[in-house]
């Protein structure tokens, strides 16, 4: 059984895997607490603190701590986390199902997320061309690349700065997400909001594509803390840059969940909130 502090500390130390993989294995963090010997309340007090400050950036870790709070014991703690992590993994199911059934032709997409690799693999035979933007900093839109390009897609890796020429080839955006706050705001890898801004400018729709567990339901985008990370730059040296950036909804064509396509507003975002819990309650009583 694997420590449930090593498995936070992996989570801390995490610059390439997304909000998916991160509460998944935060989950997994507290099922191994609840197996643990040194399981009382005090310890899972201090479980919650180091997983919120593992990525202060993903609502998702926050809605994993959520639940967690309302374990009355070790045996519970294991059963909320056990039906959240099936939720996960039907929710992650079901919104590449529906994503895949929008994209066709040639799209564009930023960093390297699970969510929007698995709706490549649905609509492999609608696509194209997949423009992937390199990411700096960080440079994660140069692994998924190639992970398509090893999985038989046509695919061009683009720098980041010839952005504004390939949205004229492209036909949709699709994007993961770290965050969404209440105000239908999302925040994800920096340079998205760019994205965003030149698919407005072309015409082009643009659609986050998340489970809604994703989704802060006390906090809007400007509330949440991006993390920042050091980065060596050849000739000059170290620098810090923040690593997500803010995409208003005014940018956003529509937010593509488990639930369905849902408007970018607060409504929409609040009401997909709702649907994970009730859902999630239906699998084990949160009360």
């Amino acid at each position: 059984m694997e420590n449930w502090r090593s498995i936070i500390s992996e989570v801390a130390k995490e610059k390439v895997r997304g909000a998916s993989w991160c509460a998944r294995r935060i989950a997994e963090a507290f099922i191994a607490l609840s197996n643990s010997v040194e399981y009382n309340e005090d310890v899972l007090c201090e479980a919650i603190d180091l997983a919120l400050k593992a990525n202060p950036s993903m609502a998702s870790i926050y809605n994993v701590v959520t639940i967690a709070r309302k374990a009355r014991n070790r045996e519970h703690l294991m059963k909320l986390m056990k039906a959240l992590l099936k939720y996960m993994r039907t929710a992650h199911e079901k919104v590449c199902s529906i994503a895949a059934e929008s994209i066709m032709g040639n799209l564009m997409t930023i960093s390297y997320s699970s969510i929007i690799e698995c709706v490549l693999h649905k609509a492999k035979d609608q696509v194209d061309t997949v423009y992937v933007l390199e990411s700096r900093p960080g440079g994660e839109g140069v692994l998924f690349a190639k992970a398509l390009k090893d999985k038989g897609f046509n695919v061009k890796l683009v720098f980041d700065s010839t952005l504004h020429y390939y949205m004229s080839k492209t036909d949709i955006v699709i994007v993961g997400a770290d965050s969404v706050g209440k105000d239908a705001c999302i925040i994800n890898k920096v340079g998205t909001s760019l994205l965003a801004l030149y698919a407005r400018e072309y015409g082009i729709e643009f659609y986050p594509v998340f489970e809604s567990y994703k989704i802060h339901p006390e906090k809007s985008c400007y509330e949440i803390e991006l993390v920042e990370r050091e980065f060596e730059i050849e000739g000059y040296g170290k620098i810090r840059s923040v690593v997500f950036d803010r995409t208003p909804s005014r940018y956003i064509s529509g937010l593509i969940t488990e639930h369905g396509l849902i408007m970018p507003s607060r409504l929409g975002v609040k009401q997909a909130y709702e649907k994970f819990m009730e859902e999630l309650k239906s699998l084990v009583r949160l009360d």
